[in-house]
């Protein structure tokens, strides 16, 4: 998961709780997603969905459940799905994000590929790759996703960046492969709108800070920031627009009450 799907996440995880009697901490909310950010938002509201409808349902979902029943949805991919990935590895231009079945069946088929026979080396690839995680689940082992560098650092980085998003690598695979960090100019914006009206403010360019609030929330979306960070924005975000409504409506009730004398 991206900081900024952290405010969707803690909506889920509460929602979760709530929904069997519990609630949770704001503290506990940040643990979580610190534990879970590994794996994509997607993949955690699945995982809390199955722990719902499942008989674990009669208690809250916590860190060990979700990486468990992800663990078993996640890890391990179909044959055909594993050869589109690991075909990618003949162009050494290529990146490929796989696991060790997949990389060991690989190797066996890439010599029969190269050979230009794609069906015989297709057919080597998922006899192998079907036998070796069958292997991996008798020993209880989860495969592991890794990468395979190849040589265009461009196709790299989207590589890295959708594998990510599908939560096979870490965030920190970003860092350790150098992808440029995103801009930071949007959650300074928030920062600086939050700001100004909060010095009570009653002008037009408040008045603008309050209404540009709600955009820039949105802009947000495309930010990283630390996830308390996030909630704080957020909340100031609210405080921003109902300090403007109520203004507002103070405004309209002073205005029906002159003309409520004057009629």
């Amino acid at each position: 998961m991206q900081q900024h799907e952290a405010l969707a996440f803690s909506d889920l995880i509460a929602g979760a709780w709530e929904a069997v009697g519990r609630n949770l901490t704001g503290r506990a909310v940040v643990i979580m997603f610190e534990s879970l950010k590994s794996h994509s938002l997607e993949a955690v509201q699945k995982a809390v969905s199955l722990h719902s409808r499942g008989s674990r349902g009669r208690n809250p979902p916590t860190v060990a459940d979700i990486e468990e029943i992800i663990g078993g949805h996640t890890s391990t991919i179909g044959a055909d799905e594993a050869w589109g990935l690991a075909v990618q590895a003949a162009d050494e231009r290529n990146s490929v994000v796989w696991t060790q079945p997949i990389a060991q069946a690989w190797g066996l088929a890439q010599p029969i590929y190269r050979a230009g026979d794609e069906v015989g080396a297709r057919m080597a690839f998922r006899a192998h790759y079907e036998r070796a995680v069958a292997a991996c689940r008798e020993q209880g082992i989860q495969p592991v996703w890794f990468i395979s560098q190849g040589n265009d650092p461009v196709l790299l980085g989207a590589v890295v960046e959708s594998n990510i998003q599908a939560g096979r690598l870490p965030n920190s695979a970003a860092t350790v492969f150098a992808l440029p960090a995103p801009s930071q100019g949007i959650a300074g914006l928030i920062e600086s709108a939050a700001r100004q009206v909060s010095t009570g403010e009653d002008t037009d360019t408040a008045r603008e800070n309050a209404l540009n609030a709600l955009s820039v929330m949105r802009k947000f979306l495309s930010q990283e920031v630390d996830i308390e960070t996030g909630f704080r924005l957020r909340q100031e975000a609210r405080n921003l627009f109902d300090s403007h409504r109520q203004k507002k409506l103070g405004c309209l009730a002073e205005f029906a009450e002159i003309r409520g004398e004057s009629l």
